[in-house]
């Protein structure tokens, strides 16, 4: 699987300057009942080249930077989070090359991904609370590129596992649109 990093759309502006409330408790453990929660997620999204061939034919694709925007919802007991997650990401395909002769191209790769994700949230009693997580699920990949004044050239779907580690650096107000988180799928 082709790594992919996520950088939240949290602004660290805003976290330094918010005002949130602390717990001195290290590794906390459940009390009482859980709470359940949902929220959106947004970013930036960046890939690395993809080589293929067929039939013989080596080809590479460039990706150019490209955005994510997604939703999560889950259930959360004590510093331990389950939940679901949405996401779509798109790149723009800049150029393919094939048998080492480039061409510039129009076109996108698409992803669709559906993850359980499991999540424990540190509380050392800092503005921010640091999280640690994994999630795994399915994920649609959609390619589809031509080359300008010739037409559409590829065009593919196809289903893949998808797995992610998660490192979140989140402020622990109840302001969820403040935070700061990197993914790698």
């Amino acid at each position: 699987m082709r790594n992919r990093f996520l950088v939240g759309a949290g602004v660290a502006l805003a976290m330094a300057l918010s005002s949130a409330d602390a717990s001195a408790q290290f590794l906390a453990m459940p009390s009482g009942p859980g709470a359940w929660y949902f929220g959106g997620e947004g970013g930036w999204t960046m890939l690395s080249n993809a080589k293929g061939s067929r039939a013989g034919i080596e080809t590479t694709q460039h990706f150019k930077d490209g955005f994510n925007i997604g939703a999560r919802a889950g259930y959360e007991w004590g510093p331990w989070r389950l939940e679901e997650e949405f996401s779509f990401r798109q790149n723009g395909i800049g150029s393919v090359a094939i048998r080492g002769a480039n061409f510039n191209t129009t076109g996108n790769r698409d992803t669709y991904a559906f993850m359980t994700n499991l999540i424990y949230d540190f509380t050392f009693g800092w503005p921010v609370t640091p999280h640690i997580g994994g999630g795994i699920g399915a994920v649609n990949l959609h390619d589809s590129w031509g080359i300008p004044g010739i037409g559409n050239l590829a065009s593919s779907s196809t289903w893949v596992f998808g797995y992610q580690g998660i490192r979140v650096f989140a402020t622990t107000s109840t302001r969820p649109w403040r935070s700061i988180s990197t993914t790698a799928t």
